[in-house]
């Protein structure tokens, strides 16, 4: 087994916050206070640190080194954009991060903390560039995914109709990487999308990994269709089947007698609904869960994109009420 030296569990992003941020906030906090007169609580409210580390941050001197006179040209924008209104602090933070990303990769970010840890240079470390290019593409799609997420949560707060079709359970939309294989390539919203005071809402944003149950329903269905990467939860009841025939949409109901006893009930709807889909020819496009005893009846909605099962659904939810859906 070959020695580890000192640089071992010494990621980047330690030197990125013990030199970059550091000195980044100190700048910005002095731009703020003296060219634009802010007060060091100010500052201190908007770039998140204490009054007293304002107080410091003014009395600090800064090297001249590269790295500190990248940070000072950001930082100087940065106030400025501040000050003027014209930068939001999501805009600061994207900032942030954009010019650490391309400090990391061959920057002097990277000069830094092999300079720090020589093991890394002699061994040609490029982890920065593994990350930040080689993945380029899986973070471009989960970003997409997330994107997409957030405008179906949109469609379904804004309908009238939706609430009528939402589950006791309450709703989850979910929507997978295409090469998804596990939970973890699945995004949903955390806490479900919940009925306040008869409206659909959502009170956090979509993350991946959090919700299990229906990304193992939506998993089976990829299995069978990896061109289904999206998947919802509505009530079933009489009403609904009948707006779903209505509109001409397939369903197919499964069988939890086939499954074995003892599994969670969780786990016995992704077993029938694994059994369901091995076997009949086609995904329809929902699978129909009766429920049993204390188990609500649910349809599981499958579609393309996040946004297609939102409209989908939406749909459905106006012809319950009684409204043509608007289909195009």
């Amino acid at each position: 087994m070959s020695h580890l030296g000192s640089y071992e569990m010494r990621p980047p992003c330690e030197t990125v916050a013990r030199s970059f941020i550091a000195n980044l906030r100190a700048e910005v906090a002095k731009e703020l206070v003296t060219n634009h007169s802010w007060t060091q609580e100010r500052v201190a409210e908007c770039i998140g640190v204490t009054q007293p580390s304002v107080s410091n941050y003014l009395k600090s001197i800064t090297s001249g080194r590269r790295s500190d006179r990248e940070c000072r040209l950001l930082a100087v924008n940065m106030a400025e954009g501040l000050a003027s209104g014209r930068m939001t602090i999501v805009g600061a933070v994207e900032s942030m991060c954009k010019l650490c990303a391309e400090s990391r990769v061959g920057g002097v970010l990277c000069a830094l903390h092999k300079d720090r840890f020589k093991e890394l240079k002699s061994e040609n470390c490029e982890a920065c560039r593994t990350l930040f290019v080689s993945n380029d593409q899986l973070l471009r799609e989960r970003l997409e995914v997330l994107t997409e997420l957030r405008r179906a949560v949109s469609i379904l707060e804004q309908s009238e109709v939706f609430p009528e079709v939402m589950p006791e359970v309450n709703v989850n939309v979910v929507m997978a990487l295409r090469e998804a294989s596990t939970v973890a390539d699945v995004a949903g919203i955390p806490g479900r999308v919940v009925k306040v005071k008869g409206k659909a809402k959502a009170f956090m944003e979509p993350e991946f990994g959090v919700s299990s149950h229906m990304a193992k329903i939506l998993l089976a269905a990829m299995r069978h269709d990896p061109e289904t990467r999206s998947a919802i939860n509505v009530r079933f009841d009489v009403r609904v089947e009948e707006a779903m025939r209505a509109l001409g949409l397939t369903y197919y109901r499964i069988d939890r007698s086939d499954v074995p006893p003892g599994l969670p009930p969780d786990e016995k709807t992704v077993v029938a609904a694994e059994k369901a889909i091995e076997g009949i020819r086609g995904l329809p496009y929902a699978l129909v869960d009766p429920g049993e005893h204390g188990i609500e009846s649910v349809a599981y909605v499958y579609g393309h994109t996040a946004v297609k099962v939102a409209e989908e659904v939406e749909q459905i939810a106006r012809k319950v009420v009684g409204r043509e859906p608007l289909l195009g």
